[in-house]
């Protein structure tokens, strides 16, 4: 163990999800790759998640219902979902956001549980990375040549 501790900014921004301190995720908005990944996961959902829960819930609802459904489908695409998920921030972010439960599970405002986390945390994501360039801009300022 170290007899120093030293605090700096780092820029890590930290929120809490659902009042619940053991629910803290983390990220930062001035990590260049945080944003590029970011960026590809949410390609990700809209061209590769959307259409295929769209295909799903189609199945079932066609006439067949439950019997056209192949058994392990959803569970397969929030897995999936679960590792893009991580792979953007970095760590295991699925595991507190969704506590063990699907991220394609229903909610009672007819969303499911990854766009209700998407729909609160996106904002908060693109406004911190808009904070960050307005520092950066800030800082960088000082050390242009003068004309």
């Amino acid at each position: 163990m170290s007899d120093v501790n030293i605090t700096f900014d780092d820029g890590i921004q930290t929120v809490m999800l659902n009042n619940d301190p053991d629910r803290i995720i983390k990220w930062n908005p001035s990590d260049m790759e945080f944003i590029d990944r970011f960026m590809a996961f949410q390609s990700y959902v809209d061209q590769d998640l959307t259409p295929k829960i769209t295909q799903i819930y189609e199945t079932i609802s066609q006439g067949n219902g439950m019997t056209a459904y192949k058994q392990g489908a959803i569970t397969e695409l929030g897995q999936i979902f679960n590792n893009e998920l991580d792979k953007a921030f970095g760590y295991k972010v699925s595991e507190k956001a969704f506590m063990g439960a699907s991220p394609l599970s229903s909610t009672k405002n007819g969303n499911l549980i990854f766009m209700n986390f998407l729909d609160a945390l996106t904002p908060l994501i693109e406004q911190s990375t808009k904070d960050f360039e307005s520092a950066r801009g800030k800082y960088t300022e000082k050390y242009r040549p003068k004309k």
